[in-house]
Formats: structure tokens, C-alpha cells, sequence
């Protein structure tokens, strides 16, 4: 589930989400994205206030409640929907992470996870903080059960096989992590495999992702330690 404003003349679904279903099904799972449309969340929150001032105060409950509520009047539609899969996976960045907090919330009350691991669904949270955050910052996340960092085509496959990541522990459950480590063989292509159909005025384009040798440049915000060249065939690096 992605909360973000689709760009005009691209594909609806994101580059880096379609990378993973097309990994994902690849494997032999079933994945399907929901998006939710911030820009309509924000203008509707504009109605309600614009807020400044102490986190702890009356007037930001009431304000954060609003939030909460378009949330879940967004998911309310498609909460059955959500309810048939093991994993609902967040993409959580830093301009969507308070909906993915609120949402995950929302599937707590609704319950979508239960104690019993093999009743309930879990929830994934993933993306540039997620990536970014440290094990202490993570376990302070406990609304999800798994995080997976940086790219997780190979983090997504392991979690469906019920392969464990590393553990962290808040106090209340223990977190599973997942770091994106992938090779060659984890990077399918989201528009030869039928996930994205190139049917749209643009399309995305991307050079770096799971390339473990980029100039910086190509990868300027995660720059790699390792040096060298690496060589391709030219249909790996078509496709």
C-alpha cells in the first residue's frame, strides 16, 4: 500500500512498487497494490485546520482524530479486500509515514492481526526511512511486525518462503528485519513481466536498482564502497 500523488502522464502504480510485485509473483505469490491519493487526504485536512502548535495539546488530538478518520474512510472500502492477504506491506517515507502509521492502526482495531501468528495478518513496513532508520528507531515502530531495507525484491520472496530475518526486540513483540540485499537473478522487470504496461505518455526509467557498482550520479543517494566495472550481456541490460 502506497499513500502518494500520482504524477501526471506516468503509470498510477510506482516504478519501485511494481519491481517488487513483479518479483513477487515471479516466486509464485499473489501481490496486488492499493494506492491512496495524499493529495485528496490534504485537502481535505485543510478543511478541517491547519494546526501549529504543541504536540501534546487538546487542539492536536483533535486535529490528528481528523487525520485519522479520512484514513480510515479510505480504507474502510477496501478493508475486506486488505483482510484475504497474510502481509500488507506499507511503503513508509518520510511524506507518508504518519498515514501509514494511522493505517496500520486502523488494521490493528479492525482485527486484521491477531496473536496467533497463523490466524492473523502481519504488517510490513518498507522504504527510504525504514532504510534510513536504525534498530533502535525500528523497534520504536511497533505498529509492524517485519521491516525490509533498501531494495527488498529478495527481502519480499523470503518473507512468503517463511525465511527469518534478523530479530530486534521492543518489549512488546519481536520485529523481524530484512536488508535489502539482492542479486541479478532478484531484479525482474516490472514492464516485460506485465506488471506495468507502457501504455502511458511517460515511463519510468531506472539505472541503479540493484546495480552494485554505480557512479554517483546514477545512485547520488546511496552511494556504493565498492569500485570496479561489471560487465552485462546486452540482453540482461535491455531487460
Amino acid at each position: 500500500m502506497t499513500f502518494d500523488a500520482p504524477r501526471p502522464d506516468y503509470p498510477s502504480m510506482p516504478y519501485g512498487i511494481a519491481c517488487l510485485i513483479a518479483a513477487i509473483r515471479k516466486a509464485g505469490f499473489v501481490a496486488s497494490h492499493l494506492q491512496i491519493n495524499t493529495q485528496a487526504i490534504l485537502a481535505e485536512r485543510n478543511n478541517i485546520s491547519e494546526y501549529v502548535g504543541p504536540i501534546h495539546s487538546l487542539a492536536f488530538q483533535e486535529y490528528r482524530k481528523g487525520i485519522q478518520n479520512l484514513v480510515q474512510a479510505q480504507l474502510e472500502a477496501n478493508l475486506d479486500w486488505l483482510k484475504k492477504f497474510r502481509f500488507v506491506a506499507f511503503s513508509y517515507t518520510r511524506w507518508s509515514k504518519q498515514f501509514c502509521e494511522l493505517a496500520a492502526d486502523v488494521l490493528w482495531s479492525s482485527g486484521y492481526v491477531k496473536d496467533n501468528p497463523e490466524e492473523g495478518g502481519r504488517i510490513i513496513f518498507g522504504g527510504y526511512e525504514i532504510t534510513a532508520y536504525d534498530d533502535d528507531l525500528l523497534a520504536s515502530l511497533d505498529m509492524a511486525h517485519i521491516f525490509t531495507k533498501g531494495y527488498a525484491e529478495r527481502a519480499y520472496v523470503d518473507i512468503l518462503l517463511g525465511k527469518d530475518g534478523r530479530s530486534i526486540e521492543n518489549g512488546k513483540f519481536y520485529h523481524r528485519v530484512y536488508d535489502g540485499i539482492i542479486r541479478d537473478e532478484d531484479v525482474v522487470s516490472p514492464y516485460l513481466s506485465g506488471v506495468l504496461v507502457p501504455t502511458s505518455r511517460k515511463v519510468y526509467w531506472e539505472t541503479k536498482r540493484g546495480v552494485p557498482t554505480t557512479a554517483v550520479f546514477v545512485n547520488g543517494e546511496h552511494r556504493s564502497e565498492t569500485t570496479g566495472m561489471r560487465s552485462s550481456s546486452l540482453i540482461g541490460l535491455i531487460d
